[in-house]
């Protein structure tokens, strides 16, 4: 289980990075990490909800 929620954060933290460039936001990395890290919290509780 451990190996898909890094695998999870590694695509949500490229989602989260293409998806800041796409609107023009330019985050500090930090921050940025912060928001990967939020959406994938966010994935996690939808995906427990569904199971």
């Amino acid at each position: 289980i451990m190996v898909v929620i890094v695998k999870l954060e590694m695509v949500v933290d490229v989602f989260v990075q293409g998806w800041l460039t796409l609107i023009g936001l330019r985050v500090a990395p930090g921050t940025n990490h912060i928001i990967s890290l939020m959406a994938m919290d966010t994935m996690l509780l939808v995906a427990m909800s569904f199971r």
